[in-house]
């Protein structure tokens, strides 16, 4: 044993072992000051109930070798953490300097162990059972020990297209003759920067070079949807969402209903007169792909601080989640380098790693997991899709500065507010998250890029915001560090005041020697941004103390019109807040119809269908997963996650976020990425009809609906990708208009591809589907009123409403088959009618379930009602109606008493069969049958 350095390896006792024998014990690196009490530090961290300090005799029974895992150096490490923490309160405070954590992994067969560890951010050692018996493994602490410039570099611009190419392709040349990875910046982009500093006599330093490239990236300034584009002159941006959005609320029902849109880290409804629903959902897709679990956790707690960075700050009350994946059984290797020394995670660790993180996310922050979605494709192998959103509350308002109450949305720093920092301490993790997130994913992507959220330091800062701070009326403005760290944040809270200067010495480090650079543009995470004026410092502070959450005071707001970055009192960078914000050029783009894809004519029996669809990864949605992920924290949970005693999936979820309060909230999504590459409109119309009918079914009112559009898009700067992300921009216009549903927020993520190698070191290149996510959320007037989409009796008839169009291209089942059939033709929004008509039956209490189609059609809604209500039935329908997925389609099932209440309503609708006896069987007349 090192002196002052201790390993304690905690260890499931025998008869506790699970029953598939897959083996794992937690291990500790404990670095002390002087000599510990090791066994009280044993106790603390074991349950003597069920664990020991000390290796099991019976270990040669689970294996001949273990693999020994820690975290690599610098690396946000959660458990020991915790650890400390725990060790702190028993008596060790002063005493234990550091604790490290890992896990020992018992291996099977031949196996390397190499799918139990990411080598981007955790280092491995293998050893045989002996050596785990006799207490031989390794007690070295990972510390990190970095030596950096604490001074800014001269940036020479000077050189011709392809050098400033280089640079921006390379990232700043640092004292080491490396590239410091990408700035993702335009060839037109770098010359502007160097025109500027040429009109100011001096070259840029490497940290105005760093902000700018931050600020003006895609994933910041969503420079695609904001540039000229064919006859769109505004935009796709302005001309299709903010305007649907503009002549929805200018109509006079929709006054009032929306209460911030787009100018704000989410957007807000309102629920009642006290109190508003803001909403947001993210996407954290490039860190998925190098690092799944951190990657998906820090999309959760991302778009949790962005809840929290709402307004003056809004609960997280819940979150909602989406994986865009191949199947875990894909063996697709790829490779960033053509050594093939790099691979990416393989596609089961991708999906095992996105689940935990979305997991860890959401129940370590005590926040439900309400509502979520998979769907499977091989083109999402080079770069899976993580969606992860949340719906937050916030009073209407709230005591402001001056003590008198003011609207909770509205926010603004002030020139003499200090700019107080709180949260995690900064490290070199997160470096260029936000240019890397907006180019493609390849040999050069930085493994700085990547990020480990921890939620529950996360959670001590949002209890300080939202019971200690926020009602007291001490902070001018609050926003999260996201994307770009501090150079986001306090660039864009200096917008209002016109100015800020920031002292970078000041800002707390989890090691020593990051670079000022570094420093400004890292997105470690768990950080918030507050606007403090002077006489209320040091109340936050104090705060933030008494919860040990860290929070320093690292410069002030001005009004000088330039953001001013200093390192121990001398100026590292200076820029004009004018060129910062506005200096980008104005991308001018056009676009290219792609030629129509060759298609085929469906062949398919219907025992071939039912069995596609049946088997579907997408379709089933993993209930699995929606079990690990809590949904009843905070006992708002109405309309749950798996519906009927069959815990089948639903569309959509309901939660009454008000105690005492008649009133909910629901929320879907929808999307059709297989249709996009068809008919990009209609996969984007599509999505939309489908949102908004999910959320009519469980009981949200029609006329309550707001909507969110997710744009991931791939090779976004290619004319045909264009024509289509063109297309399906109108496609959102116009079913919003349709529905008077506008968007309150959105985010687009345009560059999903991977250019790497395949197994036999041939470069290749990997594209996601072209994937339009559509968010809903809305209001229930009155609980009592919703309802789920399982059968609930037998005898109850089966009532359709609509008609399904000819042609399954682009649908579910034609995903599943592998077949290029021809689009839906002749698309028509569902009436408004319809929906008004559907939530009036909803209150008269005429429906006992209700399904709105989608995915899969017909066919699979009788299933999935079937199975959830445990329940059968039997249907006469028309068998090329049934997998058709366009045509604004309810099932409902009804009682005898409720028909003729239903076909009064709805004229159209009919009887198609009805359910039958608990037997887990579905009839198809004169087609089949189907085991549910």
């Amino acid at each position: 044993m090192t002196e002052n350095l201790y390993r304690i390896d905690v260890y499931p006792k025998p008869q506790f072992w699970p029953a598939e024998r897959a083996y794992v014990a937690r291990s500790y690196r404990i670095k002390a000051s002087g000599p510990i009490d090791l066994a009280l530090a044993r106790q603390v961290l074991s349950d003597p109930a069920v664990e020991q300090c000390e290796p099991p005799q019976e270990l040669s029974a689970i294996g001949t070798r273990f693999l020994d895992v820690q975290f690599a150096p610098g690396v946000t490490d959660n458990p020991a953490k915790t650890a400390l923490s725990a060790l702190n309160a028993a008596g060790f405070e002063g005493k234990v300097e550091a604790v490290y954590s890992g896990a020992l992994h018992a291996l099977a067969g031949d196996s390397q162990g190499s799918e139990l560890y990411n080598p981007l951010i955790q280092v491995a050692q293998l050893f045989d059972v002996d050596q785990v018996k006799a207490g031989q493994l390794p007690v070295q602490a990972s510390d990190v020990r970095i030596s950096t410039l604490a001074q800014a570099l001269p940036v020479d611009l000077e050189g011709d297209d392809d050098a400033l190419m280089q640079i921006s392709r390379l990232g700043v040349v640092g004292p080491d003759g490396k590239g410091r990875g990408p700035l993702g910046l335009g060839l037109e982009d770098m010359k502007a920067i160097r025109e500027h500093y040429r009109s100011m006599g001096r070259q840029p330093t490497d940290i105005e070079i760093e902000t700018l490239a931050q600020s003006w990236s895609e994933h910041c300034k969503h420079r695609i949807f904001a540039g000229e584009l064919d006859e769109i002159k505004d935009g796709l941006f302005k001309h299709y969402i903010a305007r649907a959005t503009a002549e929805i609320l200018a109509r006079p029902d929709k006054q009032g209903f929306c209460l911030s849109v787009f100018k704000d880290n989410a957007g807000a409804i309102r629920f009642d007169d006290d109190w508003m629903i803001s909403d947001k959902v993210e996407t954290h897709n490039s860190p998925s792909a190098l690092d799944p679990f951190g990657g998906a956790m820090t999309g959760v707690v991302g778009v949790n601080r962005d809840c929290l960075g709402f307004g003056l700050g809004a609960k997280p009350i819940a979150n909602r989640y989406g994986f865009c994946l191949a199947r875990p059984d894909n063996d697709q290797a790829l490779y960033r380098d053509a050594s093939l020394t790099n691979a990416l995670p393989s596609a089961k660790a991708i999906d095992q790693g996105v689940v935990a993180g979305i997991e860890a996310g959401g129940n370590h922050s005590g926040i439900p997991t309400a509502q979520g979605f998979f769907a499977y494709d091989p083109r999402y192998r080079g770069k899976p899709l993580v969606f992860a959103g949340t719906v937050g509350l916030l009073p209407m308002q709230l005591p402001g500065l001056e003590g008198q109450l003011v609207p909770a949305q509205e926010k603004a720093a002030r020139p003499g507010d200090h700019i107080i920092v709180v949260g995690g301490a900064v490290g070199q993790d997160g470096i260029h998250g936000a240019t890397f997130s907006s180019v493609a994913l390849d040999s050069d992507s930085p493994a700085t890029a990547v990020q480990i959220g921890d939620p529950i330091t996360q959670k001590q800062l949002s209890d300080v915001l939202l019971y200690e701070l926020r009602d007291q009326g001490l902070y001018s403005a609050i926003t999260d560090n996201g994307a770009g760290g501090l150079s986001s944040s306090i660039g864009e809270m200096a917008e209002e005041p016109g100015g800020a200067r920031v002292h970078l010495d000041r800002v707390p480090l989890k090691y020593p020697g990051v670079a000022p650079w570094e420093i400004w543009i890292s997105e470690s995470q768990e950080r918030m941004t507050l606007a403090v004026p002077p006489q209320y410092v040091e109340r936050v502070l104090a705060a933030f103390r008494r919860r040990d959450v860290l929070a320093v005071d690292i410069g002030e707001f001005t009004d000088s019109a330039a953001l001013e970055l200093l390192w121990q009192g001398k100026t590292l960078g200076e820029l004009p807040m004018h060129f910062l914000h506005d200096g980008a050029p104005r991308k001018v783009m056009q676009s290219a119809q792609p030629s129509a894809p060759a298609t085929i004519q469906p062949q398919v029996s219907f025992d071939e269908a039912a069995a596609a669809l049946l088997a579907s990864p997408t379709l089933l949605a993993r209930p699995d997963v929606a079990q690990l992920y809590d949904h009843e924290v905070q006992s708002t949970s109405v309309i749950k996650p798996l519906q009927g005693p069959g815990r089948v999936r639903g569309d959509a979820s309901v939660i009454a976020p008000v105690l005492g309060s008649s009133r909910g909230v629901g929320m879907s999504h929808a999307l059709f990425p297989w249709l996009t590459e068809l008919d990009p409109n209609l996969a984007a119309t599509l999505a939309v009809d489908v949102a908004v009918r999910n959320l009519v079914a469980v009981g949200v009112n029609p006329a309550k609906i707001a909507l969110q559009d997710n744009f991931c898009w791939c090779s976004a700067e290619e004319p045909d990708r264009l024509w289509q992300l063109k297309h399906a921009a109108r496609g959102c216009y116009e079913g919003a208009v349709h529905f008077g549903a506008p968007y309150i927020s959105g985010k687009d993520s345009m560059f999903n591809d991977f250019k790497g190698f395949d197994a036999s070191a041939q470069a290749l290149k990997v594209s996601a589907l072209p994937t339009l996510l559509i968010s809903s959320i809305g209001i229930v007037d009155d609980l009592s009123h919703c309802q789920s989409m399982d059968f609930k009796a037998p005898g109850d008839q089966l009532v359709l409403v609509g008609e399904p169009l000819a042609g399954l291209g682009g649908g579910q089942l034609s995903a599943e088959l592998g077949q290029q059939w021809a689009a839906p033709q002749g698309f028509a929004f569902t009436e408004v009618e319809t929906l008004e008509a559907v939530a009036e039956l909803l209150r008269e209490g005429a429906l006992a379930s209700v399904t709105s189609l989608g995915p899969g059609g017909l066919f699979h809604a009788l299933v999935r009602s079937a199975k959830a209500g445990q329940l059968g039935f039997e249907v006469d329908v028309d068998p090329g109606k049934l997998f058709g997925e366009v045509g604004g389609q309810f099932l409902f099932s009804v009682s005898d008493a409720n028909l003729p209440a239903v076909q009064q309503a709805l004229p159209g609708a009919r009887v198609i069969g009805q359910v039958s006896e608990a037997a887990p069987v579905g009839q198809f007349k004169n087609v089949g049958e189907v085991q549910l």
